[in-house]
């Protein structure tokens, strides 16, 4: 059962975190979107890009735009909670003062990861979409992979189904669409064996 105060602390202790170096670069600790209770499915990335790390809030640039109309299509509004492995904008400087996303530290991910599974905890979904290859790997407990491998396979986990995307930057840049019709049958499927209530 969910408890209120649990997301409370979580969201503070997040906002408090100096456990590795990326904080002090950062504007915004990034905070989840979506529902906290009735949470039927999580969408989980790799890290904030600029456009979070300015409003504090996953999910909110061109990326988040293209994942709501993802969302829109699988006609789960309410039922949704997306987050990040990590929680602060991982960035290098370059000309000077230009910001340039980069991939998050191996150590980073490994302390802010410990912040995603007491979401998870609390959450208890019945699926996870890992949005990309960090994401992928965390889930999939694998050092590297090439995530186009993995893409749009589900995987049958202990206590939820672990769905794999290409992270939606990939089909921005790309100009493509995401096949959504796999994730599609999965919540079906579920919803058919009463699972999804």
């Amino acid at each position: 059962m969910l408890y209120a105060d649990d997301v409370i602390i979580l969201r503070d202790s997040i906002k408090k975190c100096q456990l590795c170096p990326l904080y002090k670069g950062a504007l915004h600790k990034v905070m989840p979107r979506g529902y906290y209770t009735n949470t039927k499915i999580v969408f989980v990335g790799e890290a904030p890009g600029p456009e979070e790390d300015k409003q504090g809030t996953s999910f909110v640039g061109r990326s988040g735009k293209l994942l709501d109309k993802w969302i829109g299509e699988l006609d789960i509004e309410g039922e949704y909670y997306i987050t990040n492995v990590v929680k602060c904008f991982p960035y290098q400087l370059v000309d000077g003062n230009k910001k340039k996303i980069m991939r998050p530290p191996v150590e980073s991910i490994k302390t802010c990861s410990k912040y995603l599974d007491l979401e998870l905890l609390i959450l208890k979904p019945l699926v996870i979409v890992a949005l990309g290859s960090t994401a992928a790997q965390y889930f999939l407990k694998k050092d590297k992979i090439k995530v186009t491998d993995y893409a749009y396979r589900t995987f049958k986990k202990k206590d939820y189904f672990l769905h794999i995307l290409l992270h939606p930057s990939y089909y921005l840049r790309n100009h493509k669409n995401a096949n959504l019709v796999p994730l599609k049958k999965l919540i079906k499927k579920l919803k058919e064996k009463e699972l999804w209530q």
